[in-house]
């Protein structure tokens, strides 16, 4: 990710808000002083420019009338001598400074009414360039060079063509233009320096709303998200009960708790769904292990039926197997039974203070025709547990140690207990060969069995009776040899 992208993904949308504002007004000020400033300048231009033109024509118009009272004809001497007492009379009159040179560009006559801060550019010439010469005749109006703005004022020149009393041109007049504008120039100072002070109050109060208005529209959707990061699908949520402030807020809030009602029903439809099919497995596996003890007992009837048919005598030695024969089988289905609703509905606990070694001791006991080890770091470990659940785990994990060493000379089983600050560990180490790698995940499942026989429930209801106790169990293989059982139980936290 660029940090470009890295940046803007970090701008919270109360912050985005905040600047959004903020630059828009920075920037209307700024473009608004521009606006100002050209506009200044514009105004500027064209009203000089316009007295300029005023100037021109009254030039002009006096100029025509001293031709007019002149009865000789124009030529070049004529001229001169027409305009030479007259010309700072005329300056004077119209205040300005102006010069006239003949129709091939020399200079003839200059005035010098007016001489202070006038630039060199607009200082008449000696005589013109030939080109700019040809522009002026050339040309049906004046020819006005573009103005020089300086720290003091406008400088302007303009070029025209004096006529005599038939249109016909005779001389060409440069008339100066010069206006200071210093005055101006400190309003001009003055007003941006007012409206400056009129920008920054409006960008105090523009951060102020921003602030609030950010604030304001990112208050709910605060409350919303902290909501949504409390979400757990695996938990109950709670609708949110919010009174938005805006329409968009409230389509959001209406949205999300019609998704949590709607994930609501598909999570109980999900777990209907899961309990059913949990139940029709179960039926399956239930039916199938009853089926297989009921077909040796329907066998074994049918064959005391055929037998009896035949004598129409009952042996009672016949009689003693036939009914040793069906009260195994009818132990079996029981055993199945018991274990089944072991694992379906799990049987009420008595909880109470029990010493962990004391009672492991005894239960191993019980295994006397098998040489097992016991370990312990303490002689007393009381922990909160039910009694004969913790029998029936412990009987559970060793028989199933006894059948995985069965074919070995000399197996090795041992039981070991160490009592930690806050909890305890009970260890059932055996020489088995275990199970495979990649079966390991599935051996707490239901149902799971590596053996011939049995109903794979053992493991899980030991499982399930752990964790009900806060604990949990561990499936580990130490090494070639040896495979564990890990169980950790907390010494302080009673059962649920």
């Amino acid at each position: 990710m660029s940090l470009a992208r890295r940046f803007k993904t970090s701008i919270s949308l109360r912050n985005r808000i905040f600047l959004a504002m903020t630059s828009l007004v920075v920037l209307s000020s700024f473009f608004m002083a521009i606006v100002t400033l050209y506009q200044y300048q514009e105004q500027s231009y064209d009203y000089h420019k316009t007295r300029l033109n005023r100037k021109e024509l009254q030039l002009l118009k006096s100029l025509q009338n001293e031709l007019r009272k002149s009865e000789e004809s124009i030529d070049e001497e004529h001229l001169k001598a027409v305009f030479e007492n007259e010309i700072y009379s005329i300056a004077s009159i119209h205040n300005v400074d102006f010069s006239i040179y003949n129709l091939s560009g020399e200079l003839l006559l200059k005035s010098n009414f007016i001489q202070e801060n006038q630039p060199e550019q607009l200082s008449s010439k000696p005589k013109l360039a030939i080109d700019f010469q040809r522009q002026i005749m050339n040309s049906k109006s004046s020819v006005i060079i573009e103005p020089i703005d300086s720290e003091v004022g406008f400088f302007f020149s303009s070029y025209f063509k004096l006529r005599d009393i038939d249109y016909t041109p005779v001389a060409i007049v440069h008339l100066p233009y010069f206006e200071e504008d210093t005055f101006n120039k400190k309003e001009l100072r003055e007003f941006m320096i007012r409206i400056s002070g009129v920008y920054f109050l409006l960008l105090i109060v523009a951060l102020s709303l921003s602030y609030f208005v950010s604030t304001y529209i990112t208050k709910n959707l605060k409350a919303i998200a902290s909501v949504l990061s409390k979400t757990d699908f695996n938990a109950v949520n709670e609708n949110i009960v919010l009174s938005a402030e805006s329409a968009e807020i409230q389509i959001l809030i209406d949205s999300y708790n019609k998704m949590l009602e709607a994930l609501k029903s598909s999570a109980e439809r999900l777990a209907k769904s899961e309990r059913e099919q949990a139940w029709r497995e179960m039926a399956k596996q239930v039916a199938h292990e009853i089926k297989n003890p009921l077909t040796p007992m329907r066998l074994q009837i049918q064959e005391f039926e055929h037998n009896y048919k035949q004598t129409e005598k009952i042996d009672p030695k016949e009689l003693k197997e036939f009914a040793q024969t069906l009260i195994e089988q009818i132990d079996i289905m029981s055993n199945i039974a018991t274990a089944f609703s072991d694992f379906a509905q799990f049987p009420k606990t008595k909880s109470s203070r029990i010493d962990l070694v004391n009672q492991t001791k005894r239960i191993l006991d019980l295994f006397n025709q098998v040489e097992i080890e016991f370990e312990h770091n303490t002689d007393t470990v009381e922990i909160t547990f039910d009694k004969d659940q913790w029998s029936r785990i412990l009987t559970n994990l060793i028989k199933n140690s006894i059948e995985a060493t069965l074919h070995q000379e000399h197996p090795y089983l041992v039981v070991k207990i160490r009592q930690g600050l806050d909890e305890v560990q009970i260890e059932v180490i055996d020489s088995g060969d275990g199970v495979q790698q990649k079966l390991v995940e599935r051996i707490f499942e239901p149902k799971f069995t590596t053996k011939n026989s049995g109903m794979g429930l053992g493991l899980a209801i030991v499982k399930k009776s752990i964790e009900y106790h806060g604990g949990q169990i561990l499936y580990t293989r130490l090494n070639e040899k040896y495979t564990c059982f890990k169980i950790q139980l907390p010494l302080k936290i009673q059962s649920r």
